[in-house]
């Protein structure tokens, strides 16, 4: 892969101290077969949730679950190797990569892909797929990072709204911290306005995470316009897998080490560049969290959704959860419905 050209950069992850620190997952083999059992896309409150097997695969439990309930119906398929996601569009189009497969697309009740984003700014022999963000409209951003000879190019591309095979980029962009040795961005969201979020971390023990903010139109070499880092910012934490943006632009950051606990960060709209306290922390042995590795709200009430992968579950807060504050449920997340097989959950949705 010629990694000097100028289209999207995508990602191998590079080792960090994190770990999905749950059930271990197959490896290889034989993606499992779909078993479908209702819409695949979009439906109202249902729950959508990764596993973190090779193959996934993607199950939807219903919506206000609570407990260990039986997954409606699972989705699964080649395409959703190493997949990472999901997200869904105004629509209610559901979203998710597929390492080197690119992005597969679901509409409302279909079970396989109705389209794929395979496109040379997705795809290539050193290259694999880190995160995804979708906005209303169906602009989508792909976060990525290819690493050669031990050298990283990191960055985002962005897709027009139904973008589908081979459909080149609108823009790419990077910034010189996605690069940067010790350094690797980990998720990516986007607000109502367009701006872009990327987490970046640190792979050693002694670093510090920030929180990058670029603008719609961010193209090329990007500044960033508004960067969170430091001391008081608690993005030192550890693993920063899990980011969201909230309706009123709040941003929410998923930290996790296994020294030093859980917690979700969340800075608020009008936070300034630099180092920065959070304006509310979630922690505590009462939040049921345990490793987040992902996050997303409820489009009914804006509840947070939160992936816990040392546990297998889903935990639900309501908005301006804050301190050591118990979900409201606790989804155990399971292939059949009993907790002989869990689901670790390192990616989350919520239908519209």
């Amino acid at each position: 892969m010629n990694v000097d050209r100028d289209v999207g950069w995508l990602l191998v992850v590079a080792f960090t101290a994190c770990s999905s620190n749950g059930t271990s997952r197959p490896s290889g083999g034989t993606p499992p077969d779909a078993t479908p059992a209702g819409e695949a896309g979009g439906a109202a409150g249902t729950l959508y949730v990764i596993d973190s097997g090779q193959f996934g695969p993607l199950f939807a439990y219903p919506a206000g679950a609570s407990g260990t309930p039986a997954p409606l119906y699972t989705i699964a398929g080649p395409y959703l190797e190493f997949p990472r996601g999901p997200a869904l569009d105004g629509t209610g189009n559901l979203y998710v990569t597929g390492d080197q497969l690119g992005v597969s697309v679901f509409a409302r009740q279909a079970q396989s892909p109705t389209s794929t984003v395979t496109s040379a700014a997705l795809l290539g022999s050193s290259a694999s797929l880190k995160g995804l963000a979708v906005d209303a409209m169906g602009t989508l951003y792909v976060l990525g990072q290819v690493i050669v000879n031990g050298s990283q190019t990191a960055g985002v591309a962005v897709f027009a709204p139904g973008a589908g095979m081979n459909a080149p980029a609108l823009r790419t962009f990077t910034h010189t911290m996605f690069t940067a040795p010790n350094l690797s961005a980990e998720a990516i969201a986007v607000d109502r306005s367009g701006d872009v979020f990327v987490s970046v971390q640190s792979i050693t023990s002694s670093g510090s995470g920030s929180i990058l903010e670029f603008a719609p139109d961010a193209n090329g070499s990007a500044a960033a316009a508004r960067t969170i880092s430091g001391a008081s910012t608690l993005l030192s934490v550890g693993c920063l897998r899990g980011l969201a943006v909230d309706a009123s632009g709040a941003i929410y950051v998923a930290a996790s080490q296994d020294n030093l606990g859980s917690r979700i960060l969340v800075f608020a709209s009008s936070t300034q560049s630099g180092d920065q306290a959070p304006v509310r922390e979630l922690v505590g042995d009462q939040t049921g969290l345990a490793n987040p590795w992902s996050l997303a709200f409820g489009p009914a009430d804006a509840s947070l959704y939160v992936g816990n992968t040392a546990s297998d579950t889903v935990t639900v807060y309501p908005p301006q959860a804050n301190g050591n504050e118990a979900p409201l449920r606790t989804i155990f997340t399971t292939w059949s419905g009993d907790m002989t097989n869990p689901v670790q959950p390192v990616g989350v949705a919520v239908g519209l």
